[in-house]
């Protein structure tokens, strides 16, 4: 394999892990909304944790 497409195989992994990470993050944001409405002082003292 030459460089490029070394390197391309690399962003394409760290592009999965981020959006593994945020669709973790998003569902996580989704589950207190679910549980908690709209109180956004817990919701803050939740993001502050």
């Amino acid at each position: 394999m030459n460089a490029v497409s070394e390197r391309r195989d690399d962003l394409d992994r760290d592009i999965s892990d981020l959006r593994a990470k945020y669709s973790d993050q998003r569902q996580a944001w989704l589950n207190f909304a679910e549980e908690h409405g709209k109180d956004i002082d817990a919701f803050t003292q939740w993001t502050l944790q």
